[in-house]
């Protein structure tokens, strides 16, 4: 499976189960939003970044466990 389709996939899960959650403490969110905007914005960039990054070298780089 390609790193991007598998990102993009486990993305829209997660965002499907935690939406719920989010709507009902809305209020909650929108405070957090305005106190921590910089963290959040970098973490929902690099976060995924570095995982797709992962999953491409690894499927350049022969994977395995040595006995």
């Amino acid at each position: 499976m390609p790193p991007l389709l598998q990102d993009w996939a486990s993305n829209l899960t997660r965002a499907a189960l935690v939406t719920p959650f989010t709507l009902s403490r809305l209020g909650e969110v929108k405070q957090l939003w305005q106190t921590h905007h910089r963290e959040v914005v970098g973490v929902a960039v690099l976060s995924p970044l570095s995982y797709i990054l992962v999953l491409t070298a690894l499927t350049f780089s022969p994977v395995g466990v040595a006995k």
